[in-house]
């Protein structure tokens, strides 16, 4: 990394949030696939990179499809959802990144019967955060 980015980046910190504000002009969106690896939801890799929930911070974390992703999956993200941060720990090093973000999960359209497998009719429901 050359010195003048290191400075800029120095000059960036020092702002208040109306400066910061006029500089990000969007939030960010982050939208990963349901068969997207723990580790890059949480963080992790070799170097304890930020993943998707650091990235979404202050913006939008949508999980499409959300029956099909894991439980171990889910579970993971609670805690950082409720902490507002998420510490990654690896051999080498321990990073503390932002996790402050709203998320919205969406189960997809039911296709056929719309029954579940033990024969009981699933109950569709229209208001946010509902589940069937």
């Amino acid at each position: 990394m050359n010195l003048q980015f290191i400075n800029y980046l120095k000059e960036l910190t020092t702002l208040g949030d109306e400066t910061m504000a006029s500089i990000v002009k969007s939030r960010p969106f982050r939208s990963p696939h349901h068969n997207a690896s723990t580790n890059s939801l949480i963080g992790g890799g070799n170097n304890a990179t930020p993943g998707e929930i650091s990235l979404a911070h202050n913006g939008v974390l949508f999980l499409d499809e959300i029956p099909e992703f894991s439980k171990k999956t889910l579970e993971a993200l609670r805690q950082p959802m409720e902490d507002r941060v998420v510490t990654v720990s690896r051999v080498k090093q321990t990073n503390t990144y932002p996790a402050g973000y709203p998320e919205i999960r969406t189960a997809g359209e039911f296709h056929g019967d719309d029954r579940r497998a033990d024969g009981t009719k699933l109950q569709r429901v229209a208001r946010a955060g509902g589940t069937g």
